[in-house]
């Protein structure tokens, strides 16, 4: 059995750039693939682009799944919750009362909020 580093090539191959599977529960235990993104997707964007639902991500290099997780995509209730799951400066998430009073963002020399 040959034993090699994680991040020895054994060929001259290409590498190949990551993709994460996106896979939505249709009915039952039936999961079909509604797309595929080279980015990690957020939850409020895959319920935005493929709708209400549960969903299953996963994480490809080359021929492997390095990572999977499950997503619970639930209709947006209010317009104060547009932003579902989102987390304020606080750090409070939207309609939850306020455990302390939130301060304002301000920005960094580096520009970041």
């Amino acid at each position: 059995m040959t034993v090699r580093s994680w991040d020895v090539r054994t060929s001259g191959a290409a590498e190949a750039a990551p993709v994460v599977i996106i896979l939505k529960k249709t009915q039952g235990s039936v999961w079909s693939e509604a797309g595929r993104t080279p980015l990690c997707p957020t939850v409020g964007w895959l319920r935005d682009k493929y709708g209400v639902g549960q969903y299953e991500l996963r994480l490809k290099l080359g021929n492997r799944i390095v990572c999977m997780t499950n997503a619970q995509c639930a209709a947006v209730t209010s317009a104060s919750a547009a932003v579902a799951g989102a987390v304020t400066a606080s750090g409070a998430q939207p309609g939850a009362p306020a455990a302390r009073p939130a301060r304002p963002l301000t920005r960094t020399a580096l520009g970041a909020w």
